[in-house]
């Protein structure tokens, strides 16, 4: 599946989609079970450290200006998407988006741009995810804009959250994977996020 961007949206440069270090945020199973990791930045040039605790799955943006990072929590509390800007003196972190069972994944930046793509929802039971949608981040105002929700605009399939989004070499299009939802428990319909 494609996903065109809205009108308006600036074209940015021609650069080749690259693997990132998100690639490690892959569904695992429940959060309860899923390691924390402490993601540590340090400023090279006066050895100064920022640490934030408990991240899970994260992508620095190519201009250097920032880091989009999940936030995870233990069962039953509020997890986040976040924003870390770095350029603007002292580190300080933007909540965009979270909530209880909050899930994402696949964190991609338009290589030498100022997009991302991130997949997000919440997590069910099992701890698999579910109800994911296609946002937007941009870096150069801090928005953040859902492109695509399957629960809304394709009844009966679902986005993967196994399949990281790839941007197109003009930067024009985003590649997400779909299937077909699986049936709620119950009675089978979906939740909304």
């Amino acid at each position: 599946c494609q996903c065109r961007l809205p009108e308006g949206t600036p074209e940015p440069p021609p650069a080749p989609p690259a693997p990132g270090p998100d690639s490690q945020d892959k569904p695992k199973g429940p959060k309860k079970d899923q390691p924390r990791s402490q993601l540590v930045i340090r400023n090279l040039a006066d050895g100064t450290e920022f640490r934030l605790p408990q991240t899970g799955g994260w992508a620095a943006a190519p201009s250097g200006g920032g880091i989009l990072f999940r936030q995870m929590v233990q069962a039953g509390e509020e997890g986040s998407l976040q924003w870390l800007a770095l350029k603007t003196g002292a580190p300080a972190s933007k909540n965009l988006l979270g909530g209880p069972d909050f899930y994402c994944t696949g964190i991609t930046w338009l290589e030498k741009g100022t997009l991302a793509a991130v997949l997000a929802g919440r997590e069910d039971s099992a701890g698999e995810p579910a109800n994911l949608a296609l946002w937007l981040f941009d870096e150069r105002d801090g928005s953040l804009r859902k492109l695509v929700d399957p629960a809304a605009d394709m009844p009966g399939r679902c986005l993967s959250g196994k399949e990281t989004p790839v941007w197109s070499k003009d930067g024009g299009r985003v590649f997400i994977s779909m299937k077909a939802c699986p049936p709620a428990p119950g009675n089978g319909e979906k939740t909304p996020l």
